[in-house]
């Protein structure tokens, strides 16, 4: 994939009207891009917390469980209904994009339209008729209770989001990184908040289903926010060219993509399933979710960073831009060092005043966060070294360091979970998450010769 990849990248770049020199950001912008990002998803954060707070005191700490556990399912099916789609499209958008090769940009959008659609529609039919099943057998007596748990009832949310973070996607590719980032990661949650109280005051109390109600309004608001500025955005010439069509080379990158995306989802989350699984304390799960939203700081310089390099990464290598990547890597990992260091540092001296935010009964967890606050830490440290293995074509090498995480922190849970509840889960994502980043930071100076991978910590 790799090969083919970057012959086609670079047969594409050389044929553009510009310098290659001018395809590439200047220092001075990229520092004022990487400002910007890490102000915009420190205010998504914080947004993110807040709204995590008031979903956690509208309902009790079961309830707010159990949306935890619902988002996270969605951001899991996210990849699956795409198949890796929205990661092929940072690959090959943004080389599109930056030698104005319109028709593959039309084509790519194209047929990634289709397979949305088609995803669109299995993943509806498979939902109805769950949900068919399950209020049939309640209505008629044969189960007491809705058998299925609540996040069935929201297949409905994943088209919504697949559909909004394509769309970031898109705009990232153009390197339009206000719409890239504050859709998704600001405005989603600023506008969920207030529809949650309008909800709990004029309607009914708040409870799970109509949180995931109200979450869906959000998604469509966001989604003709993004669709409007994106269609101001696009170049003029794209809707006018000719569509051009890679099905096969598109697939294939996909494909290897989807199952490194699937992984690193499914590591992200997996654990909070397993809490809701396992564990035989009621509100253990709610508990886990705000440790999560805490810790949820930790990977903001390294998703920050994310936005500006990936684009950049592989026009890098088929262009032999080497020391320019690498100068750019050695100050986007300084910084993510001394930003993700103060994050820890505020969450260990004040994590039980955080955790007392969500409910006061949260701050005895305070153990279970700090395990995996310091595991986090380490692990995003290391997120360059993924981008790195990503993008120079090692998504096979990647697909198996992710796999063997997820498959460590599912049989350690199986293990510690039952016996020590949510403490276990967390000793469960340390190990599993430090053996990761160790693995990721070994195979990237291994692989990658041309770079000098030292200071990806």
């Amino acid at each position: 994939m790799s090969q083919e990849y970057r012959r086609h990248t670079s047969n594409k770049l050389d044929e553009a009207p510009h310098k290659k020199e001018n395809l590439f950001p200047s220092g001075k912008v990229l520092f004022k891009n990487s400002l910007f990002s890490i102000f915009m998803l420190l205010l998504s954060y914080i947004v993110i917390y807040f709204y995590n707070i008031i979903l956690a005191r509208l309902l009790t700490p079961a309830q707010y469980g159990d949306i935890g556990v619902t988002i996270a399912i969605i951001t899991i099916c996210i990849p699956l209904l795409l198949i890796g789609g929205n990661l092929a499209s940072k690959l090959y958008l943004g080389s599109y994009f930056m030698s104005q090769d319109y028709s593959h940009a039309r084509g790519f959008l194209v047929w990634l339209r289709r397979r949305f659609l088609i995803g669109t529609l299995v993943i509806s039919i498979i939902g109805t008729l769950l949900i068919t099943a399950d209020t049939t057998l309640l209505n008629l007596g044969i189960i007491k209770q809705h058998f299925f748990h609540p996040a069935i009832y929201a297949f409905w949310l994943v088209p919504l989001a697949t559909f909004a973070t394509l769309q970031s996607a898109i705009a990232n590719a153009l390197q339009r990184f206000v719409l890239s980032i504050f859709p998704i990661k600001v405005l989603l949650y600023l506008l969920a908040m207030p529809i949650f109280y309008i909800y709990a005051v004029c309607i009914d109390k708040m409870n799970t289903y109509s949180a995931i109600f109200c979450i869906g309004i959000t998604y469509v608001i966001v989604i003709i926010v993004q669709t409007t500025f994106l269609y101001i955005n696009f170049p003029s010439k794209y809707f006018n060219i000719k569509v051009k069509m890679k099905h096969i080379e598109w697939h294939k990158t996909s494909l290897q993509l989807f199952i490194s995306t699937l992984a690193f989802l499914s590591v992200a989350t997996i654990s909070l399933v397993m809490v809701e699984v396992l564990a035989t304390q009621e509100g253990d799960v709610g508990i886990f979710t705000a440790i999560l939203a805490i810790t949820g700081s930790l990977p903001l310089p390294s998703l920050a960073f994310n936005y500006i390099i990936s684009p950049i990464i592989a026009p890098a290598f088929t262009q032999n831009q080497i020391p320019y990547l690498q100068k750019l890597l050695h100050h986007c990992n300084f910084f993510n060092i001394i930003i993700t260091f103060t994050l820890l540092v505020i969450i260990i001296f004040f994590g039980k005043t955080l955790l007392a935010h969500f409910n006061p009964t949260f701050s005895l967890a305070y153990s279970t966060l700090l395990i995996c606050a310091i595991s986090f830490a380490i692990y995003y440290l290391a997120f360059s070294a993924i981008m790195l293995l990503m993008y120079h074509g090692q998504t096979k090498l990647l697909s198996k360091i992710l796999i063997a995480q997820l498959l460590i922190i599912i049989v350690l849970d199986l293990i510690l979970i039952p016996e020590y509840q949510m403490l276990g889960a967390a000793i469960s994502l340390a190990c599993g998450y430090i053996t990761a980043g160790l693995a990721f930071i070994f195979f990237a100076r291994r692989h990658i010769k041309d770079l000098k991978t030292f200071f990806i910590l």
